[in-house]
């Protein structure tokens, strides 16, 4: 006859001392400007042909974020659409609960040819630690 040893285990609920909450920064990212931008239809040489297209990064977390960096990406070509300046934007701290705004310029050449094109395009943020976030 063979016999079968059931071991059992005792479990015991012993109290145990709250971790605390670890402090993180957090960014959100949102579009504040308007996506279509152009020239004059009557005359390409009049009226302006730089526009601002920005974001609105904010410090969602509990601690400040270190080294924020704007970068505006384009998703598609067209030769008559660029940008006037740098495609990354940063600044050195966001402190936890604000929020600042990065404007680009968008450069739009004078020119007929250029009457209803367009080009894709998204802003990412990012900052030390963190992950990316896009528009």
């Amino acid at each position: 006859m063979r016999a079968l040893l059931v071991a059992g285990v005792v479990v015991l609920s012993l109290p145990v001392a709250p971790t605390p909450a670890s402090a993180a920064a957090a960014l959100s990212i949102i579009p504040i400007t308007w996506n279509v931008v152009g020239l004059d239809s009557n005359d390409v040489t009049s009226g302006p042909n730089t526009f601002a297209s920005g974001a609105r990064v904010c410090n969602t977390g509990d601690v400040t974020a270190a080294n924020v960096v704007a970068t505006y990406v384009w998703d598609s070509a067209n030769a008559y659409i660029s940008l006037d300046g740098s495609s990354i934007l940063s600044v050195p701290s966001l402190a936890a609960g604000t929020c600042t705004d990065f404007y680009f310029n968008v450069l739009i050449t004078r020119t007929a040819a250029a009457r209803l094109t367009a080009r894709s395009y998204h802003i990412e943020a990012t900052a030390d630690g963190l992950g990316v976030v896009s528009t």
